[in-house]
């Protein structure tokens, strides 16, 4: 059995109005610790890429929790991105990436 305790938030991303992730589903539940997701990001503005990271909701307005600001013009690598909150959130995200 799972509470909704073991979960932190149902989440989705887009860039600008499209949703990137998940693929195949509305939202993913979120459990605490981390989670893999693989996702091709589109180098289209001069390396800079911002992923809008979403809480959805069923009987309200989906909430922004915050961003991620990508920079893709440097060297290729592994690199970590804290979540900009949104102001209304105090919800702490870290995106782990690689560009190649």
């Amino acid at each position: 059995m799972v509470s909704d305790e073991d979960y932190l938030d149902e989440i989705f991303m887009r860039i600008g109005k499209k949703k990137i992730w998940p693929e195949k589903s509305k939202y993913e539940r979120l459990k605490i610790g981390e989670t893999e997701m693989n996702i091709t990001v589109p180098d289209e503005n001069g390396g800079k890429v911002d992923i809008d990271l979403w809480d959805w909701d069923i009987l309200s307005k989906n909430d922004l929790l915050g961003t991620f600001h990508l920079d893709l013009s440097g060297s290729r690598g592994v690199f970590s991105t804290e979540l900009t909150p949104n102001g209304k959130t105090n919800a702490r995200y870290a995106l782990h990436w690689e560009y190649f």
